[in-house]
């Protein structure tokens, strides 16, 4: 994605027992990925690994 597509992302963050599931959404596309990790991750961590991943998918597309 270049800078002239700037697009937003919302990020929604669910916990399950020990773990916790950060999903990152692209507004324009509509376009979801999650990951999963431990409670005691940084949640900065998961929305970071979140955001490369949603941007990897993008890519692909």
């Amino acid at each position: 994605m270049s800078p002239s597509q700037t697009r937003e992302v919302f990020f929604e963050v669910r916990q399950y027992g020990a773990l916790l599931k950060v999903s990152a959404i692209c507004s324009q596309s509509g376009t979801e990925v999650f990951v999963s990790g431990p409670k005691s991750a940084s949640l900065a961590y998961l929305k970071n690994l979140a955001y490369n991943k949603l941007l990897l998918e993008l890519k692909a597309r």
